[in-house]
């Protein structure tokens, strides 16, 4: 979830001062990754796990970046109706993004139209079944 001064925000674009470059697309859901905190001259500053992940790659690997939310605010789904994705998958897959940061699912469907990286954090989910031999 993204939050401004403790409101979730919906889609939009915010860039933060001095920081151009690679686009960072991301939007969450329950999970507080980013926080938007206005400081004492009234710019906007991206704080959390995220935010500091982002940072520290972008320090080591030497790049810059701009964040750029998701404007329909969603992960990724497709539609199988019109053959269409939405959300980041969409955005990266018309290079509206060259990268998202995030909690997102990694599923098949997904992997067959953008790569993952591996995973930087796993709640320990998982489904079980019963195996019918």
């Amino acid at each position: 979830m993204i939050k401004r001064n403790g409101k979730k925000l919906d889609g939009g674009d915010w860039s933060q001062d001095g920081v151009n470059g690679t686009t960072w697309s991301g939007d969450g859901d329950e999970e507080q990754e980013m926080n938007v905190n206005d400081d004492d001259d009234n710019s906007d500053r991206y704080e959390g796990f995220c935010i500091d992940l982002l940072r520290e790659i972008a320090s080591m690997v030497g790049f810059e970046y701009r964040i750029k939310l998701v404007p329909d605010g969603k992960y990724g789904v497709y539609d199988l109706e019109t053959g269409e994705w939405n959300g980041i998958v969409r955005q990266l897959m018309d290079k509206k993004a060259d990268l998202a940061v995030g909690s997102m699912t990694i599923n098949y469907a997904r992997e067959s139209v953008i790569d993952f990286t591996k995973p930087f954090m796993n709640l320990g989910i998982s489904i079980l079944f019963k195996n019918i031999p």
